[in-house]
């Protein structure tokens, strides 16, 4: 009987989705073993919630990672430490099920003295605490590690591991911050780290300050090799939007902008809208946002050189006729619509945009995908 090479059982255990299987596959060898594990903790939140993932993993937190939970009295696992750890074999966490499972692992065995519940205001401090020391020694343990969500967080431990983690983690290729307490030295030591870090394909920030923002596109304008690009919810004013801009016209690897929500002053579209006319790398763009007709005007001169763009929104951007018609006419269509079909007048001039845009997707390409709100 021919023996299966390791690189033939590694692609068969790749193809067991349900975890049922894969851990009886555990008790068979330990060859078998060694091939399941990391199988099953590279995302052991990804589907469920489980208090026992989070008992092992705080079983590696080390002692600075345990400090910060000393105020709370939680019972912290004193058996014996995994004869493997587990942690390092982690690629990716859910973020909702790291809350779920914390919060089982907290009603199971981790009260302590303390007998709070979960509509205490102390509750919510007690799980983000946690929750930053588990990131913090994900972040320092695991050398698969590709992809980490911070959300809401204001303690101070799992920022310094963050920015460590960008110096000398090559794996890591995605990170989402999401309403993080970030002051400017915070950001700088983040831009710092960015600066260093050449393996980050995707980065999505939302709900920080503006100066942090300007912070972190000047640091990208250094950054050649990120694909993706997430800033929602700013309040992008006149620096901000060139600080962007120029990151379109240095960054020739980005080939995704979304910048829903965020509030865009008439001259930040002008330097975008300039920036995207020489773009020839973006395919992706989320302006869902409040433009309005000037900034649609400043788009329109955009969209009639760019020939990169397969897909673009225009939500609440409040196009009006005098948009609409404003882009078609940079696309030197002879068809939009001077009459209606009948109908409400907001029935007719969704109509027109729409006719518009269709005229748009004939004069660029086929498969470009435009959509708005009128």
């Amino acid at each position: 009987m021919i023996r299966l090479s390791n690189e033939c059982f590694l692609e068969i255990f790749s193809y067991l989705k349900q975890y049922e299987t894969l851990f009886s596959c555990l008790l068979v060898s330990r060859q078998w073993f060694r091939f399941v594990a990391p199988i099953l903790w590279s995302k052991p939140l990804k589907d469920f919630s489980d208090a026992r993932i989070i008992r092992i993993y705080l079983s590696l937190l080390n002692i600075e990672e345990q400090v910060s939970l000393i105020p709370f009295d939680i019972i912290l696992p004193n058996g014996p430490k995994p004869l493997i750890n587990y942690a390092s074999f982690t690629v990716s966490y859910e973020n909702s099920h790291l809350n779920e499972s914390i919060e089982y692992w907290i009603e199971k065995e981790g009260r302590g003295s303390r007998n709070f519940s979960y509509f205490d205001d102390e509750y919510y401090s007690v799980t983000q605490t946690i929750k930053c020391s588990l990131i913090a020694m994900l972040l320092r343990t695991s050398e698969r590690l590709k992809s980490v969500t911070f959300k809401g967080y204001d303690y101070g431990l799992f920022k310094k591991t963050l920015v460590e983690s960008l110096y000398r983690n090559s794996a890591i290729k995605e990170i989402r911050l999401d309403w993080l307490n970030f002051d400017s030295d915070d950001i700088k030591a983040i831009t710092d780290a960015l600066f260093k870090n050449t393996s980050l394909k995707s980065l999505s920030i939302r709900y920080i300050d503006n100066e942090c923002g300007k912070l972190l596109a000047e640091a990208l304008y250094e950054h050649s090799v990120l694909s993706s690009l997430n800033f929602c919810y700013f309040n992008l004013g006149d620096e901000d939007g060139k600080a962007l801009a120029n990151v379109l016209y240095k960054n020739t690897t980005l080939t995704s902008l979304d910048l829903y929500g965020s509030l865009l002053s008439v001259e930040s579209v002008k330097m975008l809208a300039k920036a995207l006319y020489n773009n020839s790398s973006l395919t992706s763009l989320n302006l869902d946002n409040q433009l309005g007709v000037e900034g649609v005007k400043l788009l329109a001169t955009a969209l009639h050189k760019n020939s990169s763009l397969t897909s673009l929104n225009l939500d609440a951007n409040q196009l009006g006729d005098e948009g609409g018609k404003a882009i078609d006419d940079n696309f030197e269509s002879d068809d939009y619509l001077s009459d209606s079909d009948g109908g409400s007048e907001e029935f007719d001039a969704y109509w027109k945009i729409e006719r518009m845009l269709r005229n748009i997707r004939k004069k660029i390409r086929k498969d470009i995908k435009i959509t708005f709100a009128y």
